[in-house]
Protein backbone atom coordinates (compact mmCIF):
# COMPACT_ATOMS: atom_id res chain seq x y z
CA UNK A 1 0.00 0.00 0.00
CA UNK A 2 1.25 3.40 -0.88
CA UNK A 3 1.28 6.75 1.26
CA UNK A 4 0.24 9.51 -0.48
CA UNK A 5 2.33 11.93 1.44
CA UNK A 6 5.74 10.42 -0.13
CA UNK A 7 4.34 10.21 -3.46
CA UNK A 8 0.94 10.28 -5.50
CA UNK A 9 -0.09 6.91 -6.76
CA UNK A 10 1.20 6.19 -10.04
CA UNK A 11 3.71 8.97 -9.75
CA UNK A 12 7.42 7.45 -9.54
CA UNK A 13 8.84 11.33 -7.92
CA UNK A 14 8.55 11.84 -4.41
CA UNK A 15 5.87 15.01 -3.81
CA UNK A 16 8.31 17.07 -3.02
CA UNK A 17 10.05 16.52 -6.07
CA UNK A 18 7.66 16.07 -8.28
CA UNK A 19 6.19 19.72 -6.95
CA UNK A 20 9.32 20.91 -7.78
CA UNK A 21 9.51 19.51 -11.09
CA UNK A 22 6.18 21.38 -11.71
CA UNK A 23 7.21 24.79 -10.66
CA UNK A 24 10.09 24.29 -12.61
CA UNK A 25 7.71 23.82 -15.72
CA UNK A 26 5.34 25.98 -14.50
CA UNK A 27 7.97 28.99 -15.10
CA UNK A 28 9.04 27.97 -18.16
CA UNK A 29 11.77 25.05 -17.94
CA UNK A 30 10.97 22.26 -20.67
CA UNK A 31 10.09 18.72 -19.26
CA UNK A 32 13.07 17.81 -20.97
CA UNK A 33 15.57 20.42 -18.83
CA UNK A 34 14.15 19.07 -15.75
CA UNK A 35 14.65 15.38 -16.60
CA UNK A 36 18.03 16.30 -17.42
CA UNK A 37 18.24 18.11 -14.05
CA UNK A 38 16.56 15.17 -11.96
CA UNK A 39 18.51 12.53 -14.03
CA UNK A 40 15.54 10.82 -14.60
CA UNK A 41 13.07 9.97 -17.93
CA UNK A 42 10.94 12.02 -19.57
CA UNK A 43 7.88 10.88 -19.22
CA UNK A 44 8.49 10.30 -15.04
CA UNK A 45 8.59 14.51 -15.22
CA UNK A 46 5.75 14.47 -17.20
CA UNK A 47 3.82 12.22 -15.57
CA UNK A 48 4.01 14.75 -12.32
CA UNK A 49 3.50 17.65 -14.14
CA UNK A 50 0.24 16.17 -15.27
CA UNK A 51 -1.00 14.80 -11.92
CA UNK A 52 0.55 18.16 -9.78
CA UNK A 53 -0.22 20.79 -12.23
CA UNK A 54 -3.88 20.29 -11.66
CA UNK A 55 -4.08 20.72 -8.15
CA UNK A 56 -1.48 23.66 -8.24
CA UNK A 57 -3.32 25.25 -11.35
CA UNK A 58 -6.58 25.20 -8.98
CA UNK A 59 -4.96 26.22 -6.14
CA UNK A 60 -4.20 29.63 -7.94
CA UNK A 61 -2.08 32.10 -6.29
CA UNK A 62 -3.83 32.13 -3.03
CA UNK A 63 -2.10 33.71 -0.02
CA UNK A 64 -0.51 31.35 2.64
CA UNK A 65 -2.86 31.14 5.46
CA UNK A 66 -0.48 30.08 8.23
CA UNK A 67 -1.49 32.08 11.26
CA UNK A 68 1.58 31.39 13.74
CA UNK A 69 4.88 30.29 11.74
CA UNK A 70 6.72 30.51 8.51
CA UNK A 71 9.31 27.63 7.78
CA UNK A 72 12.48 28.07 5.13
CA UNK A 73 14.20 25.43 4.05
CA UNK A 74 17.07 24.82 1.30
CA UNK A 75 17.00 21.60 -0.49
CA UNK A 76 20.47 21.09 -2.99
CA UNK A 77 19.90 18.90 -6.11
CA UNK A 78 23.33 17.15 -7.13
CA UNK A 79 23.55 15.12 -9.46
CA UNK A 80 25.64 11.40 -9.49
CA UNK A 81 29.25 12.02 -8.97
CA UNK A 82 28.83 14.88 -6.57
CA UNK A 83 28.75 18.02 -8.50
CA UNK A 84 26.34 20.59 -7.32
CA UNK A 85 23.79 21.24 -9.44
CA UNK A 86 21.00 23.94 -7.92
CA UNK A 87 19.72 25.32 -4.85
CA UNK A 88 15.98 25.97 -3.76
CA UNK A 89 14.28 27.20 -1.15
CA UNK A 90 11.32 25.53 0.47
CA UNK A 91 8.66 28.00 1.91
CA UNK A 92 6.31 26.16 4.42
CA UNK A 93 3.57 26.86 6.97
CA UNK A 94 4.73 25.47 10.03
CA UNK A 95 1.45 25.55 11.96
CA UNK A 96 -0.25 23.45 8.96
CA UNK A 97 2.45 21.58 7.78
CA UNK A 98 2.53 22.19 4.01
CA UNK A 99 4.77 23.34 1.26
CA UNK A 100 3.31 27.31 0.86
CA UNK A 101 5.90 27.34 -2.13
CA UNK A 102 9.41 26.07 -4.07
CA UNK A 103 11.82 29.29 -4.71
CA UNK A 104 14.26 27.73 -7.53
CA UNK A 105 16.88 30.24 -5.93
CA UNK A 106 18.00 30.64 -2.32
CA UNK A 107 19.21 33.89 -3.04
CA UNK A 108 18.28 36.58 0.18
CA UNK A 109 16.73 39.30 -2.93
CA UNK A 110 14.53 36.30 -3.97
CA UNK A 111 13.32 34.66 -0.32
CA UNK A 112 12.23 38.14 0.66
CA UNK A 113 11.09 39.29 -2.89
CA UNK A 114 8.84 36.38 -1.97
CA UNK A 115 8.04 37.84 1.35
CA UNK A 116 7.07 41.32 0.38
CA UNK A 117 4.86 40.28 -2.55
CA UNK A 118 2.67 38.02 -0.13
CA UNK A 119 0.03 40.99 1.91
CA UNK A 120 0.42 42.79 4.87
CA UNK A 121 -2.37 40.83 6.99
CA UNK A 122 -0.42 37.54 6.10
CA UNK A 123 3.12 38.85 7.16
CA UNK A 124 1.57 40.28 10.44
CA UNK A 125 0.18 36.74 11.30
CA UNK A 126 3.65 35.32 11.09
CA UNK A 127 5.02 35.33 14.96
CA UNK A 128 7.77 32.72 14.54
CA UNK A 129 10.13 30.99 11.74
CA UNK A 130 11.48 27.61 11.29
CA UNK A 131 14.40 27.82 9.08
CA UNK A 132 18.13 26.03 8.60
CA UNK A 133 20.83 27.10 10.17
CA UNK A 134 21.57 29.39 6.77
CA UNK A 135 22.53 33.27 7.63
CA UNK A 136 20.35 34.39 4.28
CA UNK A 137 17.21 33.15 5.61
CA UNK A 138 18.38 35.20 9.16
CA UNK A 139 18.16 38.19 7.57
CA UNK A 140 14.85 37.35 5.29
CA UNK A 141 12.86 36.92 8.73
CA UNK A 142 15.10 39.74 10.73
Amino acid sequence: MGDHRIAAKNCLLTTRAAKWATRQVATGRTVKEVAEELSCDWHTVNDAVTTYGTALARRGQEAPQSDHGAGFRRTSFVRLGGHHTSDATTVADVGNHQIIDILPTRSYVDVAGFIGEQSEAWRHRITYGALDMSATYAAVTT
